[in-house]
């Protein structure tokens, strides 16, 4: 229905975001600079996008120490990395892929974000990753970009099912753990449940998931709307269920008549048999009665040759 192809539209839009973002990470981690370790010239790279693009970047070593980030100046400490991004660029390493994290709140910021990390592949093996962080707050002005009918919510959660948007928000829910119920129910790639929205309201849920990190995508509407909807369907079904039961009736009694005209014109067709006289009836208007006049056509013709051939024996034997 509307909701499903919503869920998956919203899927869809989550992926290429993310996608435009692992992108710019692949151009740069193609940066020669970085074949030759060219860390001033790399780190200007960084700042020319982060400006275009208002997000920060960084170059990060696999044991965490972190190289260059557009968050401090050039040659300031940084802290290593911990956590959910240090498992992304393990991650990105092992598998020589982009990696999208799950959700985690920033150190300094402790704001929800999402970090994105690309391995730079000019080295092997690669010894270095260059990473993205991802407000979630730009996730949630994307969803809000969709309309969607009063009373209808959308969420979004990664893979573990923290969720990382809502739409309308509720304070504090990102970055918490999604129900149990959903947990449960949103083991598959796409599919609907009723269920309770975070708002404690009996809902219809349907979900997606996001190509590339499996996140989910998911639409509450509420029960009370769906039942409205439902109802509405059956009235409508037994208003056409009532109509077709009328054309029905009409139909039947149009069939009764025709076969009625069909089984007389079969009967004159029989009483010919007495009298032996060819004729052709007219053509019953049912197909199953057309094929037995057709079969009693049929047997007529062959009862006659079969008395012209007996009374050409029977001559021949008298004059003999």
């Amino acid at each position: 229905g509307e909701a499903q192809v919503l869920a998956r539209t919203l899927a869809l839009t989550v992926a290429q975001r993310l996608n435009e973002r692992i992108a710019t990470l692949q151009a740069l981690a193609t940066s020669p600079n970085l074949r030759t370790n060219d860390l001033v010239e790399f780190y200007g790279q960084m700042k020319a996008l982060q400006e275009q693009q208002d997000q920060h970047f960084g170059l990060r070593e696999p044991r965490g120490d972190v190289l260059l980030s557009t968050r401090v100046p050039f040659g300031q400490t940084i802290p290593r990395t911990e956590g959910a991004v240090r498992a992304a660029d393990e991650a990105a390493l092992a598998s020589r892929a982009p990696y999208v994290s799950d959700v985690y709140f920033g150190p300094v910021s402790r704001i929800p974000n999402v970090t994105i990390a690309v391995p730079v592949l000019q080295h092997d093996p690669p010894r270095m990753i260059v990473g993205a962080s991802l407000d979630v707050s730009s996730l949630k002005e994307l969803l809000q970009r969709f309309s969607r009918p009063d009373g209808w919510s959308i969420g979004l959660t990664d893979r573990t099912f923290t969720v990382v948007s809502r739409i309308p928000e509720l304070q504090d829910l990102a970055g918490r753990k999604a129900s149990a119920t959903f947990q449960a129910n949103a083991r598959d790639r796409a599919g609907r449940y009723y269920g309770i929205n975070p708002m404690g309201t009996a809902s219809l849920i349907v979900f997606d998931t996001v190509p590339g990190p499996d996140w989910r995508v998911a639409i509450s509407i509420p029960r009370e709307e769906v039942d409205g909807l439902l109802w509405n369907s059956i009235i409508a079904l037994g208003v056409i269920g009532l109509s077709l039961g009328g054309i029905g009736a009409a139909l039947a009694h149009a069939m009764q008549r025709r076969m009625a005209r069909s089984v007389a014109s079969v009967g004159a067709l029989a009483a010919t048999f007495r009298d032996h006289v060819p004729t052709t009836p007219a053509t019953p208007a049912v197909r199953e009665i057309a094929e037995v006049s057709d079969a009693l056509i049929e047997a007529s013709r062959d009862l006659r040759e079969n008395e012209a051939r007996f009374r050409g024996v029977f001559d021949s034997s008298v004059m003999g």
